[in-house]
């Protein structure tokens, strides 16, 4: 059975103020300075002009809940189309997730929104002929009126030196996350176990 681990930079702050990049942070207060009422904002008032530069790096993805959690990719910033080679808007995120890394992929969803919390990570993608990517994603849920935040915006960048992908090359897979840090927005970390499946 795979063990999935996180990392400890949740308690290490100054860690990972060092790991994450100028763009993550900058996206980070871009989505702290959208107006709230409790801990998040609402997904009405979320004003794309405050992402502007950002926006080519930016995804939206609506969280399905259920017995086995489902996800639909409703808006794909140009570079990370230009990462992702392949449509991928209308899709559930999960389709790309390596089935031993689904469930703990599950799990960091339904906290991100249950307990309301942003995400930071580190992973790669193989593609065909040998060639990878580093990516850095952050990711801050948003409420709904109507219901529970079941809606996400997301931020990926690339990590270390750039690799373009030609359109024609399929991503062979998605490696397990190198760094793994939740970002307190207000209530607190949540609780994860340290290992797990």
């Amino acid at each position: 059975m795979e063990i999935d681990h996180v990392d400890v930079l949740e308690r290490e702050p100054d860690a990972l103020s060092q790991q994450r990049t100028k763009d993550s942070l900058a996206f980070e207060a871009a989505w702290r300075a959208l107006p709230r009422n409790g801990f998040l904002p609402d997904r009405r008032d979320l004003s794309l002009h405050r992402f502007k530069k950002m926006l080519p790096d930016i995804a939206l993805l609506d969280i399905i809940p259920g017995e086995q959690t489902r996800s639909r990719v409703c808006v794909v910033g140009e570079r990370i189309r230009e990462r992702i080679p392949f449509p991928v808007v209308g899709q559930d995120y999960f389709h790309f997730v390596p089935a031993h890394m689904r469930a703990a992929s599950e799990r960091r969803l339904r906290t991100l929104v249950g307990h309301p919390c942003g995400l930071w990570q580190v992973l790669g993608i193989h593609y065909q002929r040998g060639l990878f990517k580093s990516l850095e994603l952050t990711a801050f849920p948003l409420c709904r009126v109507e219901g529970p935040p079941q809606l996400m915006i997301l931020a990926v960048y690339s990590r270390g030196q750039a690799c373009d992908v030609p359109a024609d090359l399929a991503m062979i897979s998605l490696d397990r996350a190198t760094a793994t840090a939740f970002l307190d927005v207000g209530a607190g970390l949540p609780i994860w176990p340290a290992v797990g499946g």
